[in-house]
């Protein structure tokens, strides 16, 4: 009699714990939004020729993390996304309140099921196996983000009813794989599927959404931050709960690793055409600088300084001749005028060395400039292909 009683008092509490455990998936299931996250590494591929020095594993990025957050969640990076995934339309079937998605995820994937309990009323509801596969849904502007209903009818048919309407009257009936069609008072919609299956009578919702709207959806639920810091390594993480984050985030990434290629492609083909100009701007400078030493002696601006020096002492030493002469042979012998004109000859190359200089100056400092050009432009060439040795570690 004791046991009997136990076993009543543990069946009095079967109801609760089944209503309990039933409370738990639906917190699980349904309240808790769908959080997804990936991890990626801001360190690509070279775009350099033959590969860098360093290799696929040196190129580093030029932008900061800073930067590159910012550009992840850019409107025109998640724009990119929305129009490749389509993420302006949504199509899902049409659960039961509550439960039913629930059940229809653990159901198997079996569209021809009869109606459960043989309620007419719950054959509206998707109760496992359904797919929908929207290519081409164009509605109303005044219709963007409405819910539109769609019912499968038979052997590959549908009937879409516009939305917040009382009429039982389908406003566009249509095939699989057929474009259809219909004028509405404030626009036209248009739908194409690729794919319906279901039994006839079910329900599927369908939106279109503009592409702005989803956007700023996309940017209220995306977090990205750089986990370690200066790690280089970026978690992305969607809190997203129509269960498409994976492949969000991937686009995300996919389309963040197109524009940086293409920017560094870009960047790299001008300063490529850069470093040659200043190349052979450096080249001709150059060469004007020798032939200008070349022409008048030089070997470098030492030289100079020295054909100065000598001709200050020959200069003072012709005086001593010119002296010496005009006492021992007078101011009119051929001897000293001789020696005048000499001395004339030498003071005209004395004075012709300011200029010399002024020119070897100007040629020299314009080699240097050239020269300063050139670096700053390859250093900033190498710095995008082979980046900094420690942050590619």
């Amino acid at each position: 009699m004791k046991l009997f009683k136990r076993r009543s008092v543990f069946l009095e509490f079967v109801p609760i714990l089944v209503a309990a455990a039933l409370c738990v998936l639906v917190v699980v299931f349904v309240l808790l939004p769908n959080e997804t996250t990936l991890v990626v590494n801001l360190h690509g591929q070279n775009p350099c020729p033959n590969g860098g020095l360093l290799g696929d594993a040196g190129f580093v990025r030029a932008e900061t993390t800073t930067e590159a957050i910012a550009s992840m969640r850019s409107d025109e990076t998640l724009g990119r996304v929305v129009e490749d995934q389509q993420l302006t339309l949504g199509a899902v079937p049409h659960s039961f309140p509550v439960l039913g998605a629930m059940i229809a995820a653990a159901a198997q994937p079996d569209p021809d099921t009869s109606i459960p309990f043989g309620i007419p009323a719950l054959g509206r509801y998707a109760w496992g196996g359904e797919r929908i596969q929207v290519d081409t849904f164009e509605v109303p502007p005044a219709s963007l983000g409405e819910k539109w209903i769609l019912v499968a009818g038979a052997v590959g048919t549908y009937h879409l009813f516009a939305p917040h309407t009382a009429t039982e009257q389908s406003v566009l009936d249509g095939r699989v794989g057929v474009l259809a069609r219909n004028a509405l008072a404030g626009g036209t919609v248009t739908l194409l599927l690729s794919a319906l299956t279901a039994r006839p009578g079910t329900e599927f919702f369908l939106t279109r959404a503009s592409r702005e709207k989803v956007i700023e959806h996309l940017q209220n639920r995306l977090w990205i931050v750089e986990q370690p810091s200066s790690s280089g390594r970026i978690t992305l993480t969607l809190r997203d709960e129509e269960k498409r984050g994976l492949a969000v985030l991937h686009g995300v990434a996919q389309e963040y690793d197109r524009q940086v290629r293409e920017r560094s492609t870009a960047l790299l083909a001008t300063l490529t055409k850069q470093v040659a100009a200043f190349k052979e701007r450096l080249e001709n400078s150059t060469n004007a600088l020798n032939h200008f030493l070349l022409e008048h002696g030089l070997v470098d601006a030492h030289d100079l300084q020295k054909q100065r020096s000598a001709l200050t002492d020959q200069i003072r030493l012709l005086d001593q001749k010119h002296e010496e002469a005009v006492r021992r042979l007078g101011s009119t012998h051929p001897a000293v005028a001789a020696l005048e004109k000499q001395r004339a000859h030498l003071v005209q190359a004395q004075e012709a060395i300011p200029d010399l200089w002024r020119e070897l100056t100007l040629r020299s400092q314009a080699v240097a400039m050239d020269m300063q050009r050139y670096l700053e432009k390859r250093n900033r060439m190498d710095s995008i292909c082979l980046g900094a040795a420690s942050s590619g570690d």
